[in-house]
């Protein structure tokens, strides 16, 4: 291990108080940062790492592919323990859309089946879907939303109605209403419907129980609330629906 990653570890190790990690986000010097929903400011550990890594492949010979193995193996591990998941059940992808498009263009539907999600969802929830009923005729319905609040109530009832056999969803909507991914779990259950969750409005500041929640599907990507560059991400697979 070279000294400025050593430092690195030490720094992270360091951190006793809120203030200490605070010290980290330099930006906090200059403002207070209300974006990360939409993009977060980088850590002096993150800068550090990212430096790291570009003067190590710049001037030695490194093996990318080891690189990339040893790092997916601990992203894939530090991944599973924020959602409460078996390290197996975890991919690395490119972005949420990437984790998402896995799962529609991957689970076993038929013309005609139906997906449901609420009328004020993020693209990347909704494309997908749009792309399977040109692909494959997988019925799109929409899900009544209030000023961006979605009653669980009117999910129960398009999914009874409808038959809905897969439920996707964001963690956290659009205008910030935080959706309760316990009870919308129950729901999906008795009415034997895929759960899948966009994680990445909250995935690293809001806590996420795939088992307790009962999630069939999770896809989020790193640059907003887990404080990374973008490019990279997860997805976690349930064991009940990987076949």
């Amino acid at each position: 291990m070279n000294s400025s990653i050593a430092e690195s570890v030490s720094l992270l190790e360091d951190i006793q108080t809120i203030e200490d990690a605070r010290n980290l986000f330099p930006v906090m010097k200059s403002c207070i940062y209300l974006d990360s929903a939409h993009y977060s400011q980088y850590s002096l550990e993150t800068r550090r790492r990212l430096i790291d890594f570009i003067d190590e492949f710049t001037f030695t010979n490194k093996n990318l592919s080891l690189v990339n193995m040893r790092l997916a193996d601990q992203l894939k591990t530090l991944s599973a323990q924020i959602i409460n998941a078996g390290k197996h059940e975890i991919i690395i992808t490119g972005s949420t859309t990437h984790g998402l498009n896995i799962f529609a263009n991957g689970i076993r539907l038929e013309r005609g089946d139906k997906v449901a999600y609420a009328d004020s969802e993020f693209p990347a929830v909704v494309y997908p879907w749009m792309n399977q009923y040109k692909l494959r005729g997988i019925e799109n319905v929409m899900i009544p939303s209030e000023r961006g609040k979605i009653k669980t109530e009117d999910i129960e009832k398009v999914i009874k109605k409808n038959k809905i056999k897969v439920l996707t969803i964001s963690s956290v909507e659009f205008l910030g209403f935080r959706n309760d991914l316990n009870e919308i779990g129950n729901i999906c259950r008795e009415n034997g419907c895929y759960f899948v969750v966009d994680a990445i409005q909250g995935i690293g500041v809001c806590p996420v129980d795939v088992k307790e929640s009962g999630i069939d599907f999770i896809s989020a990507g790193s640059q907003k609330w887990m404080m990374a560059p973008a490019g990279v991400g997860f997805a976690y697979i349930s064991d009940r629906i990987r076949e």
